[in-house]
């Protein structure tokens, strides 16, 4: 077991005995949202829910761009420029 699923059963244990979120935050210096995120996958999973799960996403987005497009963007951004400008500037020239 390493550090993190230690750290976060400790999380779970100190829940499961005082039945109050906002203590154990204080307690163990974490946010509501961070516990009753592990909590549940504790109860749900058991100590498999407790390890850390890649946030990459299991399939690619549908519209693939090219690598004339990329570059286009490279260049975009050194230029300075922000996400809704480029998206502004592909769908214009696309």
């Amino acid at each position: 077991m390493d550090n993190d699923v230690r750290k976060r059963l400790q999380w779970v244990r100190v829940f499961e005995e005082l039945k109050n979120h906002t203590q154990v935050c204080l307690k163990c210096g974490i946010s509501r949202p961070t516990l009753r995120k592990w909590v549940e996958r504790y109860q749900q999973r058991g100590l498999d829910g407790l390890v850390t799960q890649s946030r990459r996403p299991s399939t690619l987005p549908a519209g693939r761009i090219s690598d004339r497009e990329r570059e286009w963007i490279v260049e975009l951004r050194a230029r300075g420029l922000g996400s809704r400008r480029i998206q502004s500037e592909l769908k214009r020239f696309a």
